[in-house]
């Protein structure tokens, strides 16, 4: 392990842990904008991100995330009002510009970016795609940031994984 090199990544709550040490300050009872930044991470991951409201995660969280970040939701990626794919964009809107990228996937529900398993027998394939959109995006986001690849930097930058997907994938960057 290349102590160096340190990626975090995490899927709903475990994107909360990931925000928390990439600098989303937490509100927390008689400690109002706690920070768990962890210095040692140079890059992170969030399926599905936490957004503000719940938590102790406020409006103005994410403001100091400054690490390249990596957030993914999609069109069915809802856990009721408050969990809505709006609101899984958040912390990648309000954190600091630079090496910031979101991938929003038609189809994709909040499951859907670790598991090809589909409750809707007949979306097998669309389930196999996503996950596989999913799988290219995160492995060339941490080539990128972990690796100095600058080959899988370019990748993010291009329309490569829109192109492929067939109009599935919307990939914002800031």
């Amino acid at each position: 392990m290349d102590s160096s090199r340190i990626g975090v990544g995490g899927h709903s709550m475990g994107s909360y842990t990931s925000e928390a040490i990439a600098g989303a300050l937490v509100n927390l009872p008689g400690h109002l904008g706690s920070n768990f930044a962890d210095l040692r991470v140079r890059a992170v991951l969030c399926l599905s991100p936490q957004g503000p409201g719940q938590f102790g995660l406020s409006d103005h969280s994410f403001d100091q995330i400054s690490l390249p970040f990596i957030g993914m939701t999609g069109s069915r990626d809802s856990l009721g009002p408050v969990a809505s794919p709006a609101w899984h964009k958040i912390p990648f809107e309000r954190s600091e510009p630079g090496d910031k990228y979101q991938v929003f996937i038609e189809g994709a529900n909040h499951m859907s970016f670790i598991s090809a398993r589909t409750p809707r027998p007949n979306h097998a394939a669309q389930a196999e795609a996503i996950l596989g959109y999913t799988n290219s995006a995160w492995l060339a986001f941490w080539d990128a940031y972990l690796k100095d690849d600058a080959a899988a930097k370019v990748y993010l930058q291009s329309r490569a994984l829109q192109n492929s997907s067939h109009g599935a994938i919307k990939l914002s960057r800031r």
